[in-house]
């Protein structure tokens, strides 16, 4: 729980198809995995996979579908907390340095375990291959190289998350998403130099990697999109009053 707002993990162990669910409390759902049918009084709606959605507190009858399991993030925001952030003029600090500080490490977790699943399968097939050739080393370390940069980025967020012992201010909203455009960035990479030591047979649909190099490509519209964050950054340094701190 971080200033009153909660945030937990949904596994849905419900065993029937269509079932009825309460919130006193209005709540973000982003979802990992699955999907899930909601209806309400005013309108009815599915949420897929990397989606969310704002479900005010109200009842809800909800589809339950049993081909994936599903599970998401859920915040939870009381009416008090939304007043009090609305009155203060202090909105952007749910999303930017609240909801993106919990939130992007998970997402971006997705994505570091593409990029590692494409090192692996790249490493397996060229190590039946001869191993003393200069290039085949220099790709092999180059490819190293930018695995390590996704895994020092991805653990650098869930640094800064601090087990949810935060403090929700603009530099650290600023520094996840920053970190979030430099490991989209070095996941893609990665994938790519897989596919460059493998070679041909990277497009084989059996070696699998080209459906992890097709995945890794939605790691940018993740919020915010690279040009989009360039340019709040931009806007965030620029008008600053203090000397921006460094978060250590």
């Amino acid at each position: 729980m971080v200033s009153d707002v909660l945030f937990t993990e949904y596994k849905c162990m419900e065993e029937h198809p269509i079932f009825k669910i309460w919130s006193h409390l209005n709540c973000f759902i982003f979802v990992i995995s699955g999907k899930k049918g909601f209806i309400t009084i005013h309108d009815r709606y599915e949420v897929h996979a990397n989606e969310a959605v704002f479900l005010k507190k109200v009842g809800n009858i909800v589809h339950k579908f049993f081909d994936t399991d599903f599970c998401a993030l859920m915040i939870f925001l009381p009416d008090d907390y939304i007043r009090c952030v609305v009155q203060e003029n202090k909105i952007n600090s749910i999303f930017w340095n609240v909801v993106l500080t919990v939130a992007l490490p998970l997402i971006m977790s997705v994505y570091t375990g593409i990029a590692e699943k494409a090192y692996e399968t790249a490493l397996q097939s060229v190590r039946r291959k001869n191993k003393d050739e200069a290039l085949l080393k220099t790709s092999s370390g180059e490819l190293f190289n930018h695995i390590e940069l996704c895994r020092i980025l991805q653990q650098d967020m869930v640094r800064l998350t601090n087990n949810f012992d935060f403090t929700p201010e603009n530099e650290l909203g600023n520094a996840m998403l920053v970190r979030k455009t430099l490991l989209a960035s070095a996941c893609k990479k990665t994938v790519e130099k897989a596919m460059e030591l493998m070679g041909g047979q990277s497009y084989f649909r059996n070696r699998g990697i080209e459906k992890l190099f097709r995945d890794v490509q939605a790691c940018h519209f993740h919020p915010l999109p690279d040009k989009q964050q360039y340019l709040f950054t931009g806007d965030f340094i620029l008008n600053q009053k203090k000397h921006r701190k460094r978060l250590t």
